[in-house]
């Protein structure tokens, strides 16, 4: 099967949960499929971290997020529904570019790891995909109010738009993962199991 996966970290080093997964997760699929990883990053990728990810991907495409276009979508999503960290990953100039590679490999499967890449392929309706929740991120923020001193408001806002937005994201994916029990219980979808 050829699967596109998008990330929101490039999976490598191995220096972050999310990374740790996504790194993981592809290498096993890699066993009986073909991938093509496209990887969006708020940093620099190096040549030796594309190098050991193409040990096990098809094809490996990344794309830098501007700061300065991160600034003025944080900006915007003051007015906006949507989660700052699904704003903040989200560039339209990259939207394009993700949507065209996807023409070009014409996956059999989309795998989308975390509601951050969900708006890069929500409208894909042609082929199947899976949402990795990994966690529940609104209970995390959740569990951030208090401590958040002056950055109260702030929190309590992004935990209510996470649940509202991990819910909504449900319905654009045919599958579904999460790491445990207590996260799933979490998504408050009728469609989960």
């Amino acid at each position: 099967m050829r699967i596109v996966a998008i990330t929101s970290r490039f999976p490598f080093p191995l220096d972050k949960g999310d990374k740790l997964r996504a790194y993981h997760q592809l290498f096993q699929l890699s066993k009986e499929n073909e991938i093509h990883l496209i990887a969006i990053s708020d940093k620099k990728v190096e040549d030796y971290q594309i190098e050991q990810v193409k040990t096990f991907c098809k094809s490996v495409y990344v794309f830098k997020l501007k700061k300065w276009k991160i600034a003025i979508n944080l900006f915007i999503g003051l007015f906006s529904n949507k989660p700052f960290q699904v704003k903040y990953f989200y560039q339209r100039s990259i939207h394009k570019k993700v949507k065209a590679l996807i023409q070009t490999i014409q996956p059999d499967h989309i795998y989308c790891q975390l509601i951050r890449c969900v708006s890069y392929v929500q409208d894909e309706h042609q082929y199947k995909k899976t949402l990795d929740y990994m966690d529940a991120f609104s209970k995390g923020m959740e569990r951030r109010i208090k401590n958040a001193g002056i950055k109260k408001p702030l929190f309590k806002i992004e935990a209510f738009r996470l649940i509202r937005f991990e819910n909504l994201a449900f319905e654009f994916f045919d599958n579904h993962c999460i790491i445990s029990d207590q996260d799933r219980s979490l998504i408050f979808h009728e469609k989960k199991q």
